[in-house]
């Protein structure tokens, strides 16, 4: 997975990957080389849009953070929800299973 560290570290989501290809994109289309490229050599730009997409690169599952803590054990947002239940509810009602 891809790690990014802007505005927090965290593993890349699809729409994280998203973004950033939209990002390249953009940018990329301002460079007079990138016209050169899509007419005259289209299956390379085709590679560069996969890239920029980050084919191949697996994506977090869902929204996550990476502790200070942790090199790379990512918190998700469901372990947060999760953890929210528990503490709503009386130790007395909390069981292993």
């Amino acid at each position: 997975m891809a790690v990014l560290d802007t505005p927090y570290r965290r593993f890349a989501t699809e729409k994280d990957l998203e973004d950033y290809a939209r990002m390249l994109e953009a940018k990329w289309n301002t460079y007079p080389i990138v016209s050169f490229i899509k007419q005259y050599a289209s299956g390379q730009y085709q590679k560069m849009l996969r890239l920029a997409r980050g084919e191949g690169i697996k994506r977090a599952p869902e929204e996550n953070f990476i502790p200070i803590f942790s090199r790379d054990q990512a918190i998700y947002k469901s372990g947060l929800s999760q953890s929210d239940r528990l503490l709503e509810k009386p130790a007395s009602q909390i069981t292993d299973g």
